[in-house]
């Protein structure tokens, strides 16, 4: 076959097959970095970060004294769910179990009260506007 006919036939298949990978790829998998918008509740390792895609919902493994309270942003696999190790404001790394994600703070707020669940829990906290 004469290298150029084949040359002609190769560049726009390899074109093809590199535009279908970024549109196939697992989105996921991508490092995302988020801030921890809920966390307050005592004896609870149930957290709630906010990202540029929505909130995710994070338990703490760590076995210390709550490990992500005191962070601010926390950096890692956040939207693949299981075990992952995330970065602590680039301080420190910790293992957290991510639970799962959603995009509606109303849904999200609703379901850190329900893992939060206190006795003395403000009821307060699901009107607050700040996030």
């Amino acid at each position: 076959m004469n290298p150029s006919l084949l040359a002609l036939c190769v560049w726009p298949a390899a074109f093809l097959a590199a535009g279908a990978g970024l549109i196939l790829s697992d989105r996921s998998a991508e490092v995302a970095s988020g801030e921890i918008v809920e966390e307050n509740i005592a004896y609870c390792d149930f957290f709630l970060l906010k990202t540029e895609r929505g909130f995710v919902y994070v338990k703490d493994l760590s076995r210390e004294v709550i490990s992500l309270a005191g962070s601010s942003r926390v950096s890692g696999r956040l939207f693949t769910a299981g075990l992952q190790q995330v970065r602590l404001d680039d301080r420190e790394t910790i293992e957290v179990r991510i639970v799962g994600s959603t995009t509606d703070r109303v849904v999200a707020r609703g379901r850190f009260a329900d893992e939060c669940r206190a006795a003395d829990l403000d009821h307060e906290f699901l009107s607050r506007p700040d996030f």
